[in-house]
């Protein structure tokens, strides 16, 4: 998943991560590499393409081992003793008082250098913390207080995002007393995926000793994501594009594509609203990202149209094409007799229908009242932005939202009696990590070679799986994008 970039505002700048023009300072990072106990094999992978992207020219970043900068780094001299470029360095004061540490870094052209300032870096408040609950006393103290100290040093620096393994941290059992991301490989990727395209940088591969290797521009970078997204699609669109044979208006070449064109285009503005939300908040911030949540709910259910439409017209129900929509009764059960898997899918009191009715509700909304925003506050600043859910719907919501486990998911809350709200980048993060895969799916189950004769040859029925570094489609660069986008677990192309 994407999530929220919580910006750094360590020194008061005036120039914050975000503007709402999409412009803004550089991105800072700290890429911690002392942990090296993988749960997630492709990890290592993922630390090699994070510290590939973050050399990219608007982020700064820097790399951290508790051990040291290797021998081999670059060194250079400062008032402040000798310093590794490209790395921060947390040294332990020689008689602590008020700070514990010199934080020690290097960019490349100058040293600097702060502190960590007391209990900051020794992490015995949270002694009482479980996650090192298999080591003795004294070695979980040791590694609470390394973990400590990783994140008060990238802390102190002005980071924005430390990426790191350390399980102390990602539990939420230490945190500084300001903002900053802490996030696992994985989560990282999709941070810095979401910030480099902010800034117009579309990379397909990274590595970290080339940086940025295979750059896109921005409509073959969401198409190359999107059709990684959906590999069923392969098959699925060949099949489509197989029975135009002989029409020149290719009518359903042009259906099946443009369900990719609104994946891809719901992705973007899924990015469009995680950078409001990411924002300074206020009410035109709060306007662009309701207007961001509408157009994603259109174009999520725009899409599982063209499945219905290329559903009807694989298994001719009886009916009409128009009639056709996975939350109607009477075609669901034509489909169900005709393809019985496809109609699983959908079929009442699923996950697939539960998704289905929620995004069919609040798309609705366009032809009533528009959905409104709150003002989220903490003290006298307004830290946030909710939606409040359609009134007369709000009860067949909540069910839902409820029952699926959901409710948590959305950031659901109740504001005042009976009536709720919820946070507009958990829902459209939510619906799009579950409308994928639902789509992938009804691909699958979709018999679309019954749209053409049995002697046709799909062009292409499975996803390309090219190792030429120069083709956008190959095998790693989907990985990566999939990644940047999010998405982590591979979705099966059958």
């Amino acid at each position: 998943m994407v999530r929220r970039l919580l910006a750094n505002e360590r020194y008061g700048e005036a120039s914050p991560l975000f503007e709402a023009a999409g412009s803004g300072r550089d991105l800072r990072v700290v890429v911690d590499l002392a942990v090296g106990e993988y749960d997630d094999p492709d990890d290592s992978h993922k630390v090699d393409l994070l510290r590939g992207l973050v050399a990219s020219k608007t982020v700064q970043s820097l790399e951290y081992d508790q051990r040291g900068a290797p021998a081999s780094a670059e060194r250079i001299g400062s008032p402040f003793g000798e310093a590794a470029v490209g790395w921060i360095q947390a040294l332990p004061e020689v008689e602590p008082g008020l700070t514990s540490h010199r934080v020690v870094y290097c960019d490349g052209d100058e040293v600097s250098t702060t502190a960590i300032v007391g209990d900051l870096g020794r992490g015995e408040i949270a002694r009482e913390d479980t996650t090192y609950s298999k080591y003795t006393a004294d070695e979980a103290a040791k590694r609470r207080h390394d973990d400590s100290v990783a994140m008060a040093a990238a802390f102190e620096s002005g980071a924005d995002v430390l990426a790191t393994n350390r399980p102390f941290l990602l539990s939420g059992g230490w945190r500084m007393p300001g903002q900053m991301t802490v996030c696992d490989p994985t989560e990282a990727l999709a941070v810095v995926g979401l910030f480099l395209r902010t800034r117009s940088t579309f990379v397909a591969w990274a590595t970290p000793e080339t940086g940025p290797l295979m750059q896109l521009n921005r409509g073959l970078y969401f198409w190359v994501g999107t059709r990684a997204l959906l590999p069923a699609g392969w098959r699925w669109f060949s099949y489509c594009a197989a029975s135009d044979a002989g029409d020149p208006h290719a009518p359903m070449t042009f259906l099946a594509q443009s369900l990719f064109q609104r994946v891809a285009r719901a992705l973007r503005k899924r990015d469009s609203l995680m950078l409001n939300m990411s924002s300074r908040q206020d009410n035109d911030v709060a306007e662009d990202a309701l207007t961001d949540l509408d157009h994603v709910l259109v174009l999520l259910v725009g899409a599982f149209d063209v499945l219905a439409r290329v559903a009807h017209r694989s298994t001719s129900p009886s009916g009409a094409e128009k009639q056709a929509g996975w939350r109607r009764d009477d075609w669901l059960k034509k489909l169900t007799v005709a393809a019985p898997d496809l109609g699983a899918l959908a079929a009442e009191g699923t996950e697939g229908a539960d998704l289905l009715k929620v995004l069919s509700i609040l798309r609705n909304t366009v032809h009533g009242p528009a959905l409104q925003a709150l003002g989220l506050a903490a003290g006298p600043r307004r830290r946030g932005t909710g939606v409040s859910l359609p009134a007369s719907e709000t009860e067949a919501l909540v069910e839902v939202l409820m029952r699926r486990g959901w409710d948590q998911n959305w950031g659901l809350a109740e504001f005042d009696a009976g009536r709720f709200h919820a946070t507009p980048d958990l829902i459209v993060e939510h619906v799009l990590q579950a409308a994928i895969p639902l789509m992938n799916a009804m691909m699958v189950a979709t018999p679309v070679e019954r749209l053409v004769t049995a002697d046709a040859t799909p062009s292409l029925d499975a996803p390309p799986s090219s190792d030429d570094l120069n083709d956008p489609f190959a095998a790693r660069h989907q990985e990566s994008l999939r990644w940047q986008l999010g998405f982590t677990v591979p979705i099966r192309p059958h």
